[in-house]
């Protein structure tokens, strides 16, 4: 009876090592063996969808680069005629720093002229009528009104404007 027990359990780990060469076996073979028919058709559509949904994607990304791509054409556009833009400006601020330049040389080389534009000066920077001064003459007054130097704040009074600002600095130095 002592030896029935070894005897059993022999048999019980016999029986396991063969299960487990059966499986292993199994394993082997399916290995090996062809798929059916229904298997082959059902991995095939599986391929076949994943090339479309690959297709789709590929499709979708493409105009979204070409989206991308007319977005920065808008944008480089618009750059390049705020750059033009910006030239122009600089371009016409330019044309009026000449235009200042020479407007300060005819006040310059006159000493008439120069003489009355200080006077106007005086009078404009404390807020006097300028128009009934017999040593400003209304001549001046056009040709620096004409000019968009100084522009009437009503009743004789004038005041310098943006482009006159420029003119005094330039004037000053």
């Amino acid at each position: 009876m002592t030896i029935v027990p070894f005897i059993s359990n022999g048999t019980y780990w016999l029986s396991i090592r063969f299960n487990k060469w059966k499986v292993d076996q199994k394993n082997i073979i399916d290995k090996m063996q062809l798929l059916t028919l229904e298997q082959s058709i059902q991995i095939r559509e599986e391929i076949s969808k994943q090339g479309e949904k690959f297709s789709k994607l590929i499709e979708e990304k493409n105009l979204e680069i070409a989206q991308l791509t007319s977005i920065i054409a808008e944008h480089r556009t618009a750059q390049l005629s705020q750059n033009h833009s910006f030239g122009d400006t600089k371009q016409s601020s330019d044309n009026e720093s000449n235009e200042l330049d020479e407007i300060a040389e005819n006040l310059k080389s006159n000493a008439l002229k120069l003489s009355e534009y200080d006077k106007m000066v005086e009078l404009m920077q404390a807020g006097y009528q300028i128009t009934e001064r017999t040593d400003v003459k209304s001549k001046t007054i056009a040709f620096l009104e004409s000019n968009d130097i100084i522009e009437t704040k009503g009743n004789g009074v004038y005041k310098f404007t943006e482009k006159g600002k420029k003119l005094l600095k330039i004037m000053t130095k």
